[in-house]
């Protein structure tokens, strides 16, 4: 197991006797410390609720699940080349059947960076705004 492993392990708990003694015996043996637990921990709530924070941010633009289909961003263009210098990138909504892309419907700018914390990384979009539907990059994605 790595690291972020056992820190993830050790920071849920609920383990039976034997099972805690293993993990004690590694995280002393790897030099992993309860306060690197709680550092782990703490990471993954703010991960956690980035992440719930963007879901709830981009959910009015993609919309909710239907029976038959739903919605979804796809593709990833720049308009200049003073956008892409800046993070700056355009995706595209479309309706999609089952994972397939059937017709666009709007294409939105967003800031694209991406946050570090600790062991963690992810991205982080936040939309800027909603443009002309671009056609290159929907025709691009639909093939």
């Amino acid at each position: 197991m790595s690291d972020e492993q056992l820190l993830q392990i050790a920071g849920e708990g609920g383990l039976v006797g034997e099972a805690k003694l293993a993990l004690q015996a590694e995280m002393e043996n790897r030099k992993l410390t309860t306060e690197m637990v709680q550092s782990y921990r703490s990471e993954m709530l703010r991960y956690g609720n980035a992440a719930k924070t963007r879901d709830e941010d981009l959910k009015p633009i993609i919309g909710t699940r239907l029976l038959v289909g739903s919605f979804a961003l796809l593709g990833r263009s720049y308009l200049s080349e003073d956008d892409k210098v800046r993070g700056i990138v355009v995706r595209t909504k479309w309706f999609e059947i089952r994972g397939f892309p059937i017709f666009p419907v709007a294409s939105y700018r967003f800031s694209r960076k991406e946050v570090t914390t600790g062991l963690i990384k992810w991205n982080e979009e936040k939309l800027i705004d909603q443009i002309p539907l671009n056609w290159n990059q929907a025709i691009r994605t639909w093939f």
